[in-house]
């Protein structure tokens, strides 16, 4: 498995299990950031309901979450106008052990269409607010580069040019800017630029990880995940890289999510280091963290 789609060199057994998860969080999400969703189904996540499986090639497809932010450093789908209507989604899937392409479907599974076809590695596929233009990565010019397209996969156009890898774009609330997680400096941190690629700007300066950058939905943060003395945890910083901070207290915590209105943040965890990605919840500021699903093994 390429490096550049999960954030730790997991074994592939693990790495296996977290994609089968994110097969399973594609319904799970809205659970979790599904506007009024939030409120009428959070207990019963919290109940451990158990999720349905959308027709899916797992382990070789990646679907994401509507409404969301990344899964690991894997991709989401956002909906048009708002969050509620989860009519579109887009993802990552080797089908039949091949290059990684971009996928369009629609919300319940069905019209599975290839955007990207172009036989590299085309990955992390974001779709703006407005369901207009899609971001996703690709190393068909040798390294991993930014890329939009229109929604149906047309017009794509290199974003980002440079000798090392750029991946896991994630669209501004407005259209307006993409940050995203480029390997520029030796280690990866999160940079900002325009939706046309003008004006890239580095935001994180660490020594280790800093990647899988997710907007709030207001504009003004953007939560990511940092890795130090080998554990990974969920930070948040003002939208122009001032104020970093840490929220999460568990050791491999990763995907963070915003809930529609900006009051908390889901993400994936391994709570009990037993090698199972369990999906969290906490508030915006990191307080009253707490496991809402843990999937049964034979999910995963």
């Amino acid at each position: 498995m390429n490096a550049c789609l999960f954030s730790r060199n997991s074994s592939p057994a693990r790495a296996q299990r977290t994609v089968a998860l994110a097969v399973w969080l594609l319904i799970a999400a809205p659970l979790l950031l599904g506007g009024a969703l939030w409120t009428a189904r959070a207990a019963p996540a919290a109940q451990g309901t158990p999720p349905v499986r959308l027709p899916y090639d797992a382990p070789f497809d990646a679907p994401h979450r509507a409404g969301a932010a990344s899964l690991g450093e894997r991709s989401t789908a956002l909906t048009a106008p708002e969050y509620a209507s989860w009519s579109k989604l887009v993802f990552q899937s080797a089908r039949n052990e091949q290059d990684w392409e971009v996928y369009s479907a629609a919300g319940d599974g069905s019209d599975q269409v290839n955007l990207s076809n172009d036989g590299a590695m085309d990955v992390h596929p974001r779709l703006d607010r407005a369901a207009a233009r899609l971001a996703f990565a690709s190393d068909r010019h040798g390294n991993f580069d930014i890329f939009v397209a229109n929604a149906d996969g047309s017009v794509q156009t290199r974003l980002t040019d440079d000798g090392a890898d750029d991946v896991s774009p994630a669209w501004s609330p407005d259209g307006g800017r993409l940050a995203f997680q480029a390997y520029r400096d030796g280690q990866a941190e999160i940079y900002l630029m325009n939706a046309d690629g003008s004006g890239q700007a580095r935001l994180t300066s660490h020594d280790d990880y800093d990647g899988q950058p997710a907007w709030s939905p207001d504009g003004s943060q953007i939560a990511f995940v940092r890795r130090a003395s080998g554990e990974y945890h969920i930070w948040a910083m003002n939208a122009d890289g001032s104020n970093q901070r840490p929220l999460s207290n568990q050791p491999y915590s990763e995907g963070p999510a915003w809930s529609p209105d900006g009051s908390q943040i889901a993400y994936d965890c391994d709570g009990d280091g037993d090698g199972w990605q369990e999906i969290w919840l906490m508030d915006a500021g990191g307080g009253n963290q707490r496991q809402v699903y843990d999937p049964p093994e034979s999910y995963t």
